[in-house]
């Protein structure tokens, strides 16, 4: 089985409150199947609230959620075979070592521009959430979404909430 992007937006009066809205919506849009939604009812309990750095938006939270895939498989994978090769001991394999040597040095470098890139946006854990955002079985990650944002992208909820209610989006990658 694979796994799916997916949001849920909902309001409430708190996380809870919209965690709970936001599972009954999802179960009624998408059903349960087994555990295989592709929705976040079918993740884990519960869900990771995120205070998002000052002038950082939603949408590029999840651009910067997706580049991290980049900067960390690609290197184990090189990582890994250079091990390998290393290990090898075989004649020959010199320059197949130093090609994956400047393989992985040039995703060292990616990452730690990367990293950087990160820091100065303000997070704080950041590799946690980006393990969260990609476990399709644990907790989807949860925002709060202003206002102001809320009646720009999702109308239809800001349209729908009740006085005191708040706008919350829960996302991540779940089992289809």
């Amino acid at each position: 089985m694979g796994a799916w992007m997916t949001e849920q937006v909902a309001s409430g009066k708190n996380a809870n409150d919209a965690y709970r809205n936001a599972i009954a919506n999802a179960t009624a849009e998408h059903g349960h199947q087994d555990g295989y939604s592709g929705a976040i009812n079918s993740k884990g309990n519960g869900f990771l609230m995120v205070d998002l750095p000052k002038g950082v938006t939603y949408s590029k939270f999840i651009e910067v959620l997706e580049d991290s895939n980049d900067h960390y498989e690609i290197d184990t994978f090189h990582l890994n075979h250079l091990l390998q090769l290393e290990r090898g001991g075989k004649k020959g394999l010199k320059g197949a070592i130093a090609k994956e040597r400047r393989i992985v040095e040039k995703q060292r470098i990616a990452k730690a521009k990367f990293d950087a890139k990160v820091e100065k946006m303000g997070f704080y854990d950041f590799d946690g959430m980006a393990m969260a955002f990609n476990d399709k079985w644990g907790s989807p990650l949860c925002i709060e979404i202003s206002n102001h944002i809320a009646k720009q992208n999702y109308s239809w909820a800001y349209n729908n909430k009740k006085r005191g209610e708040k706008i919350f989006v829960f996302f991540g990658y779940a089992p289809c």
